[in-house]
């Protein structure tokens, strides 16, 4: 491009240069303005950029006042070939907040429980490694000394807590669980209450019956009655404490006949206060009998009649319990027991007693 050709008043535009915006004219200098003839600038050498620097363009209107220096915005820089435009910029997306939650580190218990874990499972190994290995330490030899002192070879009787089943181990460590250790497996015998009792033998009528060493024994052989009895009279002589059995044999009569007349007669002989049962069916030494109660008749306290058949006899059993309710109950134990010994023997059982007991026997023939 020619450069004569260009507007006086406009710089010449070189290549790889800035274009520098028109500067209004200064108005405001003491001179005046001096008509110049536009000066031609040569281009500035791109290969020394110290001397293109160093000569600005001249400015029409403007004087060259070596110390006047105009400031101009940056030039930009562009390279060849390239458009005086800057390029296009993309369009910035608004950048999204970040919602994920801060990560806060271990919790402090997960870190505590895995280093626990992690002895244990040193220790369980340890405990178990060494001695395949036969590496001894001082705490497992005492361990070992320890366990051979308890698990000697005694025998241990151990119960089982649910069935009650009683065994014996060879030792106290052979016990699995759900055993309690125990004395003996050998149950222990109850004690007999009437192993001191006196024996008394009817050879007669054919039966035995045991009473306490201070019992009274009154025999009458009239009534074919033998009575066993215990009183204590109270301090008032009004209520005496005790009790008395009675074994009576009678000639065969009607049982059911018999029974329903003693149940009258003890009804009408009894107060109004006293408590008369029915008839009831039961059994003594396995044979089928009939029994009623009696309680609060007169001073009698608590009576019971027991009547059987047995060889061509009624058999009539009473036991009555004196006092008041707390020495019926008492005394109730004590008739239970005696009746309880109570045994039909036959002809040979009676010829013969038991050298055992013959000491405490005493015998009655019925003559």
């Amino acid at each position: 491009m020619d450069n004569s050709a260009q507007d006086p008043t406009t710089p010449p535009i070189t290549e790889n240069s800035s274009a520098t915006p028109p500067q209004p004219p200064v108005e405001s200098l003491s001179q005046p303005a001096v008509e110049t003839a536009p000066t031609q600038v040569p281009p500035p050498n791109p290969a020394n950029p110290e001397t293109s620097s160093a000569n600005p363009i001249a400015q029409p209107g403007i004087p060259s006042n070596p110390d006047f220096v105009m400031s101009s915005p940056p030039k930009p820089s562009f390279n060849s070939g390239e458009s005086a435009n800057p390029p296009s910029q993309p369009p910035v997306n608004p950048t999204q907040p970040n919602m994920t939650p801060e990560h806060k580190g271990r919790n402090p218990f997960v870190l505590l429980f895995i280093i626990i874990l992690f002895l244990f499972a040193v220790g369980a190994a340890a405990y178990f490694l060494l001695p395949i290995f036969n590496i001894n330490l001082p705490f497992l030899a005492a361990k070992k000394q320890n366990i051979a002192k308890v698990c000697t070879q005694v025998i241990t009787p151990a119960k089982n807590i649910k069935t009650g089943t009683c065994k014996e181990y060879p030792t106290s460590c052979d016990v699995p669980m759900g055993w309690i250790k125990v004395s003996s497996c050998t149950p222990t015998p109850t004690p007999n209450p009437t192993a001191n009792w006196k024996t008394y033998m009817n050879t007669k009528y054919g039966y035995t019956i045991q009473y306490p060493l201070d019992v009274q024994v009154n025999e009458n052989t009239i009534k074919n009655n033998v009575e066993f009895k215990k009183i204590e009279e109270s301090d008032n002589n009004q209520i005496n404490k005790g009790y008395v059995v009675s074994v009576t044999y009678i000639p065969i009569v009607n049982l059911d006949n018999y029974v329903k007349e003693q149940y009258k007669n003890s009804k009408t002989a009894c107060n109004s206060t006293a408590v008369v049962s029915n008839v009831l069916d039961t059994t003594f030494t396995g044979i089928n009998a009939k029994q009623y109660s009696v309680k609060n008749c007169l001073s009698s306290g608590n009576n019971t009649q027991l009547y059987l058949i047995k060889d061509k006899f009624l058999i009539s059993i009473s036991r009555n319990e004196l006092g008041d309710l707390e020495s019926q109950n008492s005394n109730a134990v004590f008739t239970d027991q005696i009746l309880s010994t109570f045994k039909f023997i036959s002809a040979s059982d009676s010829a013969v007693p038991d050298s055992s007991t013959s000491a405490k026997t005493a015998t009655n023939s019925g003559e």
